[in-house]
């Protein structure tokens, strides 16, 4: 127990009280330290954001693999689906990254042995580091080339792979697959084994357009630009979505079960049911991943795979519970020849029959366009919320305190059994947001 001066504890208080009150700060708490220091824990607004779709362009690096390394869902729908398939096996990891997640999820779950290929040389050589620190060279076997065409001294039984895109086709997970089985044999079984893209019409809060794109974001469009030579709409997703936004009911736009034949080019049909009153500005595409009948990842819940958004109405259309979208999704290879190009058109039907068109395109790298806020793409970039800028606010508030303490994002609340803010845990466990 820390004794604090009246004067000072007080102080504290204050600062709490001040940063309360900032915009971006939905909540925070002064906790004291066994060592006398003092922590101004906080937790910024997270309202819904724009984030560019980037697996469709192969840009990873350090951050996307410990995204990805990270995903609790994804961690453990991995180990679930691989504890009763992989045990005394023979896998294959295509494309198996710096970090060889789902090669190590694999002799974690008992397989006899794991050849991991990686494409990428800078890659490979982190994941051969990787093997060898892990004590693991007699398990897997680090190939550098591609999946589609490396020669196995034995028989495959599985191919682990995390090969859909957040668009369940959008990384070209479909030629990819019927390659690998040409290569591998029509019978190797795949985990997951079948993805379904879902859709849903979505109504989308004023202040995803004020608030624009983090420094982050613009970054990664501009290395998406970068690669292609040329500028165009990067497919957005929504970071922070909440089903909340919702406002129709559920459809399924994509069905891809790996072990059956696989086309490239694909159209369906779907009609969707609004559920409540609203303004619909477009719809969001999420991915549900499969092994069997046990869901792996719905990325509409909190994972690192997030709903893509197609615009349709720039200023959103008045609609009413009971009237209906009635959407066509098409797929056609893009012109990289690998991935895939889509196009949704249809129509709202209200209840007094009358109907209003729509009609979206959306390619891989394209269409060009210097139009980029007739996509729905925000141009401005917004600010990070800092420690520095934070405490500034609290000074302009409070231009006499001296009281002295460290300020620590926290992405999400550690609670007791009683449903409050468990100090200790966040002492032990707080994950420090350094952006």
């Amino acid at each position: 127990m820390i004794n604090l001066n009246q004067t000072h504890h007080q102080e504290l208080l204050d600062i709490e009280g001040v940063l309360r009150t900032h915009g971006e700060v939905e909540s925070c708490v002064v906790v004291a330290s066994p060592e006398s220091s003092f922590f101004l824990f906080y937790k910024l607004v997270q309202n819904v954001e724009f984030v560019p779709s980037l697996g469709e362009h192969d840009i990873y690096d350090v951050f996307i693999y410990n995204s990805m390394a990270s995903d609790d869902m994804r961690v453990k729908g991995y180990r679930e689906a691989l504890a009763d398939k992989v045990k005394d096996k023979v896998v294959l990891d295509p494309g198996t990254g710096t970090e060889l997640i789902l090669a190590r999820h694999c002799i974690h779950a008992g397989a006899k042995k794991v050849y991991a290929v990686e494409a990428l040389e800078h890659a490979y050589k982190q994941a051969r580091e990787k093997v060898t620190a892990l004590g693991l060279e007699d398990k897997i076997t680090l190939i550098l080339g591609d999946a589609r065409h490396v020669t196995l001294p034995e028989k495959i039984d599985y191919i682990v792979s995390a090969l859909a895109g957040n668009i369940a086709s959008s990384d070209g997970c479909i030629p990819l697959i019927n390659e690998l089985k040409g290569n591998f044999g029509r019978d190797v079984k795949f985990i997951p084994n079948r993805y379904l893209t879902q859709v849903a019409a979505v109504e989308l809060p004023a202040t995803i357009y004020e608030k624009g794109l983090s420094p982050m974001s613009a970054y990664y469009i501009s290395e998406v630009h970068k690669k292609y030579g040329h500028t165009f709409d990067v497919r957005m997703c929504l970071r922070y979505f909440s089903s909340s936004l919702l406002i129709s009911d559920t459809g399924t736009v994509e069905d891809i079960a790996y072990e059956s034949t696989l086309c490239e080019s694909a159209e369906q049909q779907t009609t969707l049911s609004f559920v409540r009153d609203g303004m619909i500005h477009g719809v969001v595409f999420w991915l549900n991943a499969y092994t069997d009948a046990f869901m792996m990842i719905d990325s509409l819940q909190h994972t690192h795979h997030l709903p893509v958004y197609f615009p349709l109405f720039e200023n959103g259309m008045e609609v009413k519970k009971g009237d209906h979208l009635c959407l066509t999704f098409s797929r056609s290879t893009g012109r990289d020849g690998y991935h895939p190009d889509y196009h949704v058109k249809g129509w709202v039907e209200f209840e007094n029959g009358e109907r209003l068109n729509f009609e979206h395109d959306s390619g891989h790298q394209g269409p060009l366009t210097t139009d980029n806020r007739k996509q729905g793409t925000p141009l401005k970039t917004y600010e990070y919320i800092t420690e520095k800028t934070l405490k500034d606010y609290v000074k302009s508030k409070l231009p006499g305190n001296t009281a002295s303490y460290k300020m620590i994002r926290v992405e999400q609340w550690p609670l007791n059994a009683n449903g409050e803010i468990d100090k200790q845990q966040l002492l032990r466990h707080v994950r420090v947001d350094k952006r």
